[in-house]
């Protein structure tokens, strides 16, 4: 399964809110992936608490759009971000069509 990064900023609401009442995010988090057949890998958050960085599985681009949607939707975030991340192993066929591409690059001259 592809894995994305997702990357957001807490308002300053939402840090008021978890310092009144402390909860794991990590777990409120996993039920909004499995409900687009996703998994968590990862969760963490920025040693200052103003951003969280999770690193997940999910079936395809469009269930990972999903969830950042869904949870940027909520207004507890200034801004949320999703990237599609590969492994070393996977990236060595973009490598390798790149090099083929580059190959038929003309650049411009000036």
């Amino acid at each position: 399964m592809p894995h994305y990064l997702f990357q957001a900023e807490f308002t300053a609401v939402t840090k008021h809110a978890m310092i009144d009442n402390p909860t794991n995010r990590e777990e409120a988090a996993k039920p909004v992936l499995e409900a687009v057949g996703g998994k968590m890998i990862r969760y963490y958050c920025s040693a200052d608490m103003t951003r969280l960085f999770a690193l997940f599985e999910a079936p395809d681009d469009t269930a990972s759009a999903a969830v950042a949607l869904a949870v940027g939707a909520t207004g507890g975030f200034t801004a949320t971000s999703i990237t599609k991340v590969l492994t070393a192993s996977e990236a060595m066929e973009p490598l390798a069509k790149a090099r083929l591409a580059a190959s038929a690059y003309v650049p411009p001259a000036g």
